[in-house]
């Protein structure tokens, strides 16, 4: 029941990861209100996304901060469809304190790269299990 709450509400989008894709979406939310406040962060590469909708978001938002380009709902609308920029207009329109905006930052990166390393730990510890019992690459 939480994770059908956690999804958006445009049926074509659906997230793998909830957790991850909310610390996506305020990652994204932060970027858009405040391009300033990534200023001196290690932001992490959109591949590390668990939504792919929200990674071309991040995406493009990155791209156009490091340009110093405009940064607008009219402007992103050309490059998604309707359905992703009815999500877009929800995730941007969501409450957001940027009075703790690094902190929210920290907070965020942290889920989304914990979860990368998460799948890669879960990888490692795969292949070692192959490894010992089916003689797996040893």
């Amino acid at each position: 029941r939480p994770t059908q709450t956690a999804q958006p509400a445009q049926r074509s989008i659906r997230y793998d990861d909830p957790r991850s894709a909310r610390a996506e979406e305020g990652l994204i939310r932060i970027l858009y209100l405040d391009p300033g406040a990534a200023k001196g962060k290690t932001l992490p590469p959109p591949e590390s996304f668990s939504s792919p909708v929200l990674a071309r978001l991040y995406r493009e938002l990155l791209r156009r901060v490091q340009t110093g380009e405009t940064i607008s709902m009219a402007v992103l609308a050309g490059q998604f469809t309707g359905d992703e920029m009815s999500h877009f207009t929800s995730v941007l329109g969501a409450p957001e304190d940027l009075s703790h905006a690094d902190k929210a930052i920290s907070d965020y990166i942290a889920v989304i790269t914990g979860r990368t390393e998460d799948a890669e730990d879960d990888l490692r510890a795969l292949a070692e299990k192959y490894r010992k019992t089916k003689s797996f690459g040893g």
